[in-house]
């Protein structure tokens, strides 16, 4: 069945259309986020929240299988601004004559799409729009770019900010990666006994574990700061 304007919804598919959108996006969006987010919540008590023994490395599974198709299904139902200009740029043959044309005469602060996209290779140190339209790369070879440049943007993003927070001292910060837990959870898998030490020595070099030194410093009474254990 075909996506129309009399067709808003097709509820066996549970993709909506926006009518009233001139390109269908705001209904379509909203209701993948509400879904993604119903998901996030219905996988709770599965332990994705990591406070019943469930590995932080099972949890980003769930995430990747159950959680992100639900939050990206149905998008390419989405009229983009691109797809339109096939039914009012009819005097150009191509796409790609016009994607010339955008790129050679609008300024960078041009509202045109192509002046808008044209930002995002620049944001991820990938090859320029006119690079593109000359060697176009394959589909499997873009997405295998466009993976790595991302998560190097903000892998190298993530390390900067790191670097100034106090409570993250005691990381070793050149190791963080993009869609991997730290190596104390992956060495932990799925020992429920080693998930539950392993949750102490992230509490610890977060920080935030209380110590008995801790306990001294804020506590009305006193008390002996020395650790009970190393009496």
């Amino acid at each position: 069945m075909a996506l129309n304007s009399n067709n808003p919804k097709l509820p066996h598919l549970g993709i909506t259309r926006d009518s009233k959108s001139r390109f269908d996006s705001i209904a379509v969006v909203q209701e993948r986020i509400g879904t993604a987010r119903r998901a996030t919540y219905a996988m709770m008590g599965a332990g994705l929240n990591g406070a019943n023994g469930l590995n932080p490395c099972d949890s980003l599974h769930l995430i990747r299988i159950f959680i992100v198709p639900r939050l990206t299904y149905g998008l390419e139902s989405i009229r983009s601004k691109l797809q339109s200009l096939n039914t009012t740029s009819g005097n150009y043959d191509s796409i790609e004559e016009l994607a010339w044309r955008q790129l050679a005469t609008n300024s960078n602060s041009s509202n045109s799409w192509f002046i808008m996209v044209k930002s995002l290779p620049e944001l991820f140190d990938l090859p320029s729009c006119n690079d593109l339209l000359k060697n176009p790369p394959g589909k499997s070879t873009w997405k295998n770019l466009v993976i790595s440049s991302v998560n190097s943007y903000w892998e190298q993003k993530l390390m900067l900010e790191a670097k100034t927070k106090s409570s993250l001292k005691y990381i070793d910060i050149d190791r963080l990666s993009i869609g991997k837990t730290h190596l104390i959870w992956s060495s932990a898998c799925s020992n429920t006994y080693a998930i539950a030490k392993a949750s102490v020595k992230c509490r610890m070099l977060l920080d935030v574990y209380t110590l008995q030194a801790n306990r001294h410093r804020f506590n009305q009474f006193e008390l002996d700061p020395s650790c009970p254990q190393c009496k």
